[in-house]
Formats: structure tokens, sequence, C-alpha cells
């Protein structure tokens, strides 16, 4: 259901802007799980990813997860989109993890 997807982004999202969050966030493999919604036709779903993977990638200790969980892949695909503010937030997130 495309409104339960994108309230459990947004709530990931929003806890993610916590960084005390971030240890807790990745090893319920919360970042897998925002992963397979990439495709979602839901421009709030899509902005709430990038956002989420904005707050994550700021951190450098994320780094590595980010990368096993293969977030390159997936940031061209959010970069690509209509929606301005989710290709802002993909585009952060490629600055912080290019930033090691």
């Amino acid at each position: 259901d495309t409104t339960c997807e994108r309230f459990g982004v947004l709530t990931v999202a929003n806890l993610a802007l916590c960084e005390s969050n971030h240890s807790v966030l990745l090893k319920a493999a919360l970042l897998e799980s925002l992963l397979l919604l990439h495709k979602s036709d839901d421009v709030e779903t899509l902005r709430g990813i990038a956002f989420a993977l904005h707050s994550f990638s700021k951190r450098n200790e994320n780094h590595c997860a980010l990368e096993d969980a293969n977030v390159i892949k997936f940031l061209p695909t959010l970069l690509d989109g209509m929606d301005q503010n989710t290709a802002f937030q993909a585009c952060l997130a490629t600055k912080f993890l290019c930033q090691c």
C-alpha cells in the first residue's frame, strides 16, 4: 500500500535526523527496506528515501554500511527523477559519500 510505504519511509527518514539513531536503524536493516522502495511512483516516498540517505551519509561511520547496501547504485535513480527536492537530497547524499 502506497500510504503505508510513504509513512514508513518518512518515519525512518525522521528518525535518521538524529545521529544517535543511526546505528540502531542500520542494524535493523531498515536501509535495505528503504532501497526496496526506490522504484515507487510516489514522490513523497522517493523524497523520504533520498532524505534518509542524505542523513545517513553525513556520518563517515555510516559509509561502510551504505556501501554494503549498494546505495551508490540507487542514488542515480533518485537524481534522475522529476522532483527537484528528491534530486537535491540525493545529490547531498552523493556529496557526503564522496568525502572520505
